[in-house]
């Protein structure tokens, strides 16, 4: 097993016991949603983020890198790209110094409850470290003391993906996240 994989297992486990504590398959009437409505998905959007990503991460001409990251093309590169998160019609935003990200999680047969996440990413020591603030399953909110965990593996999962990569700056602005660093030497 990959140690995405080994940490990958505990979270599933965490939001299917999550799910099935959930009062409801819905989120609370007033639980954050994007502003301005529902996210596009655009398969331009999607592509942008790809075009951006390569220009500015794999261009070995390069040696730092400035990437910007849009609502939509968070949220259309998760829709149509990506397979391996469990969420349906998921959607991301950025506001507030937080990222947003909103869907029905699927990884259980029988019960699909909508869930929220509510994270703050910042840097330190030139890794990207996530702050997981608030996760709810239906009407259920994940207990504080458990939070810890879900920051160290979504943060451990960014740190083996980050190969040869030391970042400087990551910043929440609306409806926009930027990430700014440099590339190690080989």
């Amino acid at each position: 097993m990959t140690n995405a994989h080994n940490r990958t297992l505990p979270l599933m486990l965490v939001m299917g016991a999550v799910a099935i504590l959930a009062c409801g398959t819905g989120l609370a009437p007033l639980s954050p949603t994007p502003p301005g409505g529902a996210v596009k998905v655009s398969s331009a959007a999607s592509d942008d983020l790809e075009k951006n990503m390569r220009n500015q991460i794999f261009d070995p001409a390069k040696k730092d890198f400035r990437i910007s990251i849009t609502n939509q093309q968070a949220t259309s590169y998760l829709n149509l790209r990506n397979t391996s998160l469990p969420l349906e019609k998921p959607q991301i935003w950025f506001t507030q110094g937080k990222a947003f990200i909103r869907g029905t999680f699927t990884a259980i047969c029988l019960f699909h409850p909508d869930v929220l996440i509510i994270a703050a990413p910042r840097v330190k020591d030139k890794q990207i470290i996530v702050n997981v603030q608030q996760i709810y399953a239906g009407t259920f909110a994940l207990p504080q003391d458990w939070l810890a965990t879900v920051s160290k593996s979504v943060t451990d999962s960014i740190t083996d993906a980050q190969i040869n990569l030391d970042f400087d700056r990551v910043e929440v602005l609306e409806g926009e996240l930027m990430i700014a660093g440099s590339k190690r030497a080989q």
